[in-house]
């Protein structure tokens, strides 16, 4: 009756959702192996069913949704990963602003709230991939910051006269 090799094997793919509203929340989606999220997003169904936290499974209108961020804890420096993009901050944004919006993240997605909250050890690693994205990203934008400032600094400094 029930043909077995008509299985499809699935697996779990942990994502951060970012909605058109502004909200944002942590998920599960099922997928085919070898099944890229990107395919799940554009293939011809209206709506994506995202396993919750807490277990309960959500059904959002595709429509609704900005951006889906598949979270992976290896994070590998020679994919292109805009850190800006990660933080979801322009790149005009004044140290100040990224030093504001780095705390921002790291208390919106730090493991220890998924942990107070009870959660499942599968939304705890979630949320610590997501927190070593942050801290990676804060960190190559400050890098990057300080290796662009140093490099002004000596362009502008003028030369020694008693090197001459």
């Amino acid at each position: 009756m029930f043909d077995s090799q008509n299985k499809v094997s699935k697996i779990n793919v942990e994502i951060e959702v970012y909605l058109h509203d502004g909200s944002q929340f942590l998920g599960m989606v099922s997928v085919r192996r070898g099944q890229r999220v990107s395919e799940l997003m554009n293939d011809e169904r209206q709506f994506l069913p995202i396993q919750m936290p807490d277990g309960n499974v959500v059904i959002l209108r595709k429509t609704a949704i900005f951006k889906v961020v598949p979270l992976d804890q290896h994070i590998e420096h020679d994919k292109i990963i805009d850190p800006y993009d990660i933080l979801g901050i322009p790149r005009s944004v004044s140290d100040e602003d990224l030093t504001r919006f780095y705390h921002k993240a790291c208390t919106e997605h730090h493991p220890d709230k998924v942990q107070s909250a009870g959660l499942s050890p599968q939304y705890l690693d979630m949320a610590t991939s997501r927190m070593i994205r942050i801290n990676d990203a804060y960190q190559r934008i400050v890098s990057m910051r300080r290796a662009a400032a140093a490099k002004g600094q000596e362009s502008n400094a003028e030369p020694d006269p008693s090197s001459s």
